[in-house]
């Protein structure tokens, strides 16, 4: 089964109270994967999501802290079919800014992880990542700790935007890709104005295994078998 990016959600709220409701663009496939990407106001705060289904486990994937505003990304897998909505948990009183991603034909193993971060400067780069499997979903997302420029240009490398969420104070930048071989893969922007700091982080998750082949059954080769000719 090819990747297949289902549906995409984002979402920012002004001083989002501790528990903030996360709604989808649509009802979740069963089986499906959810990919949540969050940047939270100020420094070293967390992003959790939690729920989303009965038996919905969220997994770190990354998350990058180099310079503070922190950048996160988390998987939920096998999600049951009918999800509208899940929870993310702020910590309360500061700006919050997500991307949420359902994915059809995507395993829970992560191939590499990555990151990037900078200060002072309009570039923002997510740093090369090596795959070793040929088809994976890269998924990368910087957080920017600022008044939310504009995108001036990017994403690079072929990559395909997925939103900007922004309040006035905390933005998110994300892209991802679907490789077909191995390699070094990179992404970046340029934004209009210089940002105070930035963190940026990137996750390479394997596709889902192709279904395995029906088994037919075969006589055992030691029985041989016999024919019998009978005159008439």
């Amino acid at each position: 089964m090819a990747i297949t990016i289902v549906a995409t959600q984002t979402g920012a709220q002004v001083a989002a109270i501790s528990t903030q409701n996360v709604t989808l663009s649509q009802a979740t496939g069963a089986g499906n994967n959810l990919v949540f990407m969050g940047g939270i106001q100020g420094q070293f705060n967390v992003c959790t999501p939690t729920g989303g289904g009965v038996g919905t486990t969220w997994v770190t994937l990354t998350s990058n802290y180099t310079q503070g505003p922190g950048s996160q990304i988390w998987l939920a897998s096998n999600v049951p079919a009918g999800v509208t909505s899940f929870t993310a948990l702020s910590g309360g009183g500061v700006d919050v800014a997500w991307i949420v991603m359902e994915v059809a034909g995507l395993s829970t193993t992560v191939d590499t992880t990555g990151g990037g971060s900078g200060a002072s400067t309009t570039a923002m780069n997510l740093n090369a990542v090596t795959t070793a499997n040929a088809t994976d979903l890269l998924v990368g997302s910087v957080h920017i700790k600022d008044s939310g420029p504009a995108i001036s240009s990017g994403p690079t490398n072929g990559w395909t935007q997925i939103g900007n969420p922004k309040t006035s104070i905390t933005e998110l930048i994300t892209a991802y890709l679907v490789t077909t071989q191995t390699g070094s893969y990179s992404t970046s922007w340029v934004v209009g104005s210089s940002v105070t700091f930035y963190d940026g982080s990137t996750a390479a998750i394997q596709a889902a295994p192709p279904p395995a082949s029906p088994t037919i059954g075969l006589p055992s080769s030691n029985v041989v078998p016999v024919l019998t000719i009978q005159q008439w």
